[in-house]
């Protein structure tokens, strides 16, 4: 019996706001139409806005059917790769906090109240780590060797009074992109009073400008749940022009999503050239690592820009390396939702 206590105090409570507040207690099972309005219908949005907001451009994404018009639910907005899950919905139609939303939906008032910045690219909350420095600079010619000072920020971390023994457990990667140019070359230095383990590297002098990841594991659990971070490590090169290649690459995306990763994902690259490369072929687009990548598609818009179609099945996540011949190569990420 006291399992329904709770359960019907809260249907209780939310049926008598509804019935208080009718207009702000209603919730829309469909975008366009349905028999209690929608979001289109109840003059809330308009279709034109919602099909030019950013990331709207797959209409598989939200449209069911082939896809057909309408036919929109309105739960393929609150989905994790679009606008992460039920409180981003909620406390956008929620500015006020006087509402209905957050009578069922509490924890959603405290997750937005920690972001005073409005900003939804800001990540600090998520952050694990900081690297100092997180960028080195490479002539073309001479190895660099510097230390990087791994800094542990996240909350529960810094309040688990962890050893200087807790964190010689811990271990400092590079991940595969930048594997080739940076070496780790000794044990880990620690200092537990402030939270650090400092990394010893040496990256290539001849190594190409590239964004990757210094990356912290825990792989015996010194903390709960265990460390698993990664923070961004650039290299720049400044060769001289007669060692650097004259042809770069544009139009990258910085980051591909692939949603859970178990059906195939395609998705259109339009790579604009700094010099002119008519003769580019299909065989001249490298993406490494290539498993589960397939390139098909292929057409050349014009001497320096080239469009084609990347199939990502069952691919990993992480840094992938695209390269073209006789014109370098640059970065991007693939990740699940965000």
């Amino acid at each position: 019996m006291k399992k329904f206590i709770p359960l019907g105090f809260c249907a209780l409570v939310c049926c008598a706001v509804a019935f208080m507040l009718p207009n702000i207690a209603t919730t829309y099972t469909d975008v366009t139409t349905s028999d209690t309005g929608g979001c289109i219908a109840d003059g809330c949005h308009s279709a034109t806005d919602l099909h030019a907001g950013s990331g709207h451009g797959d209409c598989t994404a939200c449209h069911d059917g082939t896809p057909a018009a309408g036919n929109v639910a309105a739960s393929t907005c609150a989905v994790a790769e679009c606008h992460v899950g039920t409180c981003e919905i909620v406390v956008a139609h929620d500015p006020a906090r006087e509402t209905s939303c957050l009578v069922c939906h509490p924890t959603c008032a405290a997750a937005d109240d920690d972001d005073d910045t409005g900003d939804d690219d800001d990540d600090s909350a998520d952050k694990c780590i900081e690297i100092d420095p997180a960028s080195v600079e490479v002539d073309g010619v001479d190895d660099v060797t510097t230390d990087v000072t791994v800094s542990l920020v996240r909350t529960d971390v810094v309040e688990a009074d962890l050893t200087e023994e807790d964190l010689q457990k811990l271990e400092v990667s590079i991940d595969t992109s930048c594997a080739d140019y940076i070496t780790i070359n000794e044990e880990l230095v620690v200092d537990a009073e402030n939270l650090q383990v400092t990394a010893n590297i040496t990256v290539a002098g001849d190594a190409p400008d590239a964004t990757c990841s210094i990356e912290t594991s825990d792989p015996e659990g010194i903390v709960d749940p265990p460390l698993d971070c990664s923070a961004e490590f650039s290299i720049s090169s400044v060769a001289d022009s007669a060692t650097e290649a004259e042809c770069m690459i544009d139009g990258i995306p910085q980051k591909v999503r692939v949603g859970l990763g178990i059906l195939p994902r395609a998705r259109t690259f339009l790579l604009t050239l700094s010099e002119e490369l008519p003769d580019l072929t299909i065989d001249d687009i490298v993406i490494e690592p290539s498993e589960g990548i397939t390139i098909s598609n292929f057409n050349m818009l014009a001497p320096d820009a080239v469009e084609f179609d990347v199939t990502f099945e069952e691919a990993q996540t992480g840094t992938y390396t695209i390269s073209v011949t006789d014109c370098g190569s640059t970065t991007f990420e693939v990740v699940r939702f965000l």
